[in-house]
């Protein structure tokens, strides 16, 4: 597990400021192959056409925002952060 920061850790080095991804997502996600997108409390994960063939199976996957007072929950501010 890695952690995939969505604001620079150069900016400060908080948990709430990413998330943990296995290795192989965090390039995908740092590549911009790998994002998320959702409404309200909940989340899924896309995939990029160009990784399809090798991580497709995550494209759609369900995935939990961090619970932090910061965010209150809310994906909409999560995903604002990428």
């Amino acid at each position: 597990m890695e952690a995939a920061h969505w604001k620079s850790w150069r900016q400060g080095n908080r948990a709430s400021d990413g998330i943990l991804l296995r290795a192989d997502l965090h390039a995908l996600y740092d590549a911009g192959l790998l994002w998320f997108e959702g409404v309200g409390t909940e989340a899924v994960a896309r995939i990029a056409p160009a990784a399809a063939a090798c991580f497709g199976e995550w494209n759609g996957a369900a995935v939990t925002p961090p619970k932090t007072e910061r965010l209150q929950g809310d994906i909409n501010i999560w995903l604002a952060q990428r």
